[in-house]
Parts: C-alpha cells; structure tokens; sequence
C-alpha cells in the first residue's frame, strides 16, 4: 500500500509482455519496498494520510511551527480542541515564503483578535487536524490529485468496497487512459468529509469497467458515505519520486541473483567483492528531496 508507481506502470517501464503476469506478486513487492526505501533515504513521505498533531500552546499565542510537512490544514483549535479558530484568520506558509507548499507554518492573523488560548496547562493544548505528505503545486489542478473525469454512478454506503462509478478504461482530466489502475490512492470528498481509498483492482464485478474494488478509509482517513455524483480523484506523487521509485524496483529486480555484491579483479591483489549501490542517479535525483532532523535547545 502508498506505492508511489502502479505495477502496470512498472511493468510497462520494465517492457514486460503478457507472459511475465506469474512475477506481478514479485513486483508488486518491490514496489513496496523501493517506495518506503525512498521514504527513508529522503526523510519524507510522498503519500498522503490525515493526522491529529498536539503542541504546547505557542509563546504569542498564534504562530504553530509543525515538525512535519502538511499540504491542508482541516482544523486548529485551542484549550485541548475545545476552542477552535476560523479557517479565514488561519495563515499557512513554507518557513518565510506564503506561496509554497507544502506547509510547515501556521499563524493566526493578528487582526483577527482570535488567540490560541488554555486552561489548566499550556501542554497539548493546541490540536491541529491536517492532511500531511510532501508535495509542491499541491494547490494547483490536476498536480497533486488529478481529477479522473470520473464520478460516482450512485450513492457509496461506508460499508460497501465496490465502487460504482464512470468506466475505469475511459480518459482522465490530462488525457490519459485508463485513468483507473490497481495501487491507486483516490480521494471522495473534502476537507473534514475527504476520505483515501486504496485501488485493488478495476473491472472487479464481471469485467465491467464500471466497478472498482478498493480498500476503504486508508491513510488516517475513515469510511464515510458519499453521495451520486461525487468526483473520483487520483493521487499522484512528484514525477521524480515516481520515476525513481521505478527505478530502485528495477534495481532491485535485476540484483535479485546477486544480492552479495560485485567481484572486483585486481592483479596485483587479486578479486573480492564489494557490496552493490544504488545506482547514482537515483541517489542524485533524490537528494534535492533530502532532510535532515534539527533539535533547538
């Protein structure tokens, strides 16, 4: 689950033909572990999920530095959730720059007069509810979640996991087809009502591409019921996180013979050898992405 590139992706990027389905379980592995390997060369995550973060109450009462990127604020509140303040007086911003994301700064607009107060004690007073994953142009259409051009062909009860909707084969807003595929994230809904989905596989009733089976409420998120009519979006993470998480699999793939390492032959000293990397312009691509973790005292 949270691969950040479909097995069809893959297999396409590999070149495989129809006789290679028997290695997709295989694959679908590597995808795994090539995604939470970037995760953890990178010091990010790249998919989504909703959490709910506690901080102490901030010295001047409106600025809330998070220890995490975040893309959308739901909802920040005071003494313990029981005060909560508009989402109009609520200022994101990366470090010092209003205009990017994802966000990892949040201040009260002084104008406003509303202030993150506490009773009792100032610890874990302040709650704040918030989708986080590291994503740039997050805010700008069909980037982060791509609209599908799909919608719900009839009301989705929270129990049910098979999602009737518009033909998984047809195009999306950019074009593509099928704008469906297993290991999708999708989205139903907004802000406090959005709900995370994981794709199965399409075609799931019968064949008909009118019928998706998923996994219902990943990521923090919980099962809710949606009405007709609502539009199906599709997660996409940063085209290099994808690109090179593809990479790394194949990698991982093609050194599944010869897991020790490569022998290396010298006159003078004869052979040995030495332990595989990851090829270098994985680590070149990824290292822009890189952080670091920063203790104040």
């Amino acid at each position: 689950m949270n691969s950040y590139a479909s097995l069809s992706e893959l297999r396409a990027y590999f070149d495989f033909g129809e006789n290679t389905t028997d290695i997709n379980s295989t694959l679908r592995s590597y995808l795994i572990q090539a995604s939470r390997a970037v995760d953890r060369y990178t010091r990010k995550e790249f998919f989504p999920k909703r959490r709910t973060l506690y901080f102490d109450s901030p010295p001047d009462g409106r600025t809330v530095k998070f220890p995490h990127f975040f893309v959308e604020l739901i909802g920040l509140s005071g003494n313990a959730g029981a005060s909560g303040i508009g989402s109009d007086v609520l200022l994101k911003r990366c470090g010092d720059d209003w205009n990017l994301t994802p966000y990892n700064t949040v201040e009260i607009d002084e104008t406003s007069g509303s202030v993150l107060n506490w009773s009792g004690t100032p610890r874990r007073s302040v709650v704040a509810d918030v989708i986080e994953t590291y994503r740039t142009d997050y805010e700008v259409a069909n980037e982060a979640w791509v609209d599908s051009g799909a919608s719900l062909l009839d009301d989705l009860s929270a129990s049910n996991n098979m999602i009737y909707s518009s033909a998984s084969n047809a195009y999306n807003a950019l074009g593509f087809s099928p704008r469906f595929k297993s290991e999708q994230i999708w989205k139903i809904g907004s802000g406090s009502s959005q709900e995370f989905m994981y794709v199965l596989n399409t075609g799931a009733s019968n064949g008909s591409p009118n019928y998706t089976h998923v996994i219902r409420g990943i990521n923090g998120t919980t099962a809710l019921d949606h009405a007709s009519g609502q539009t199906i979006y599709v997660w996409e993470p940063e085209y290099e996180i994808k690109i090179n998480t593809m990479r790394l699999a194949r990698w991982i793939y093609e050194i599944r013979n010869n897991p020790t390492g490569t022998r290396h032959f010298f006159p003078q000293i004869g052979g040995f050898e030495l332990a595989d990397a990851w090829p270098r312009d994985i680590r070149d691509a990824l290292d822009r992405y890189r952080g670091v973790s920063i203790s104040s005292f």
